[in-house]
């Protein structure tokens, strides 16, 4: 028990640094634990310094069923998994500033893109993949999922040439 408060504390500092970051538009906290003091308790406790710092919970893959703890309102945002019917258990969070759209979250066959070619094509310079090597299934699949909006502005901005 003193091991996971010693996590959670450290979890929780962790993120409430993410938050301290001004062009941060979304934050993921995700654990591969089920642990209602690592995820839900973490959560509860970092969300109205969130919320001062105009972040929400969104709702990741509301398709989804399994959802967090009814500890708090909110919970409903929060993807839980349980290793008993899944075979794997992990926890997810999604932060999401208040002012940001993120209707490609949800609707993948919906691109909005808000700025000209040439500030796309300034950013792809700038920008370098970053290369992310798992052997877990799922935090590949989620780094696709999060990555998918740069890909699709890295598409769309080659057929403005």
């Amino acid at each position: 028990m003193e091991r996971l408060n010693k996590l959670a504390t450290f979890q929780r500092k962790a993120l409430q640094h993410a938050l301290l970051f001004p062009a941060v538009e979304r934050i993921v906290y995700s654990t591969c634990s089920i642990n209602q003091i690592e995820n839900e308790d973490v959560i509860k406790s970092v969300l109205p310094i969130a919320e001062s710092y105009g972040f929400q919970l969104a709702k990741p893959f509301p398709e989804w069923q399994c959802r967090g703890l009814p500890v708090f309102e909110g919970s409903e945002c929060l993807v839980r998994i349980d290793p008993a019917k899944h075979g794997e258990g992990f926890f997810i969070a999604l932060f999401a500033r208040k002012d940001v759209n993120f209707s490609w979250w949800s609707n993948k066959n919906e691109t909005r893109i808000s700025h000209s070619s040439s500030t796309i094509k300034n950013a792809q310079r700038k920008k370098k993949p970053i290369p992310f090597i798992s052997t877990n299934p799922f935090r590949m699949w989620l780094y696709d999922q999060l990555n998918w909006s740069t890909t699709v502005k890295s598409r769309n901005s080659r057929n403005w040439r």
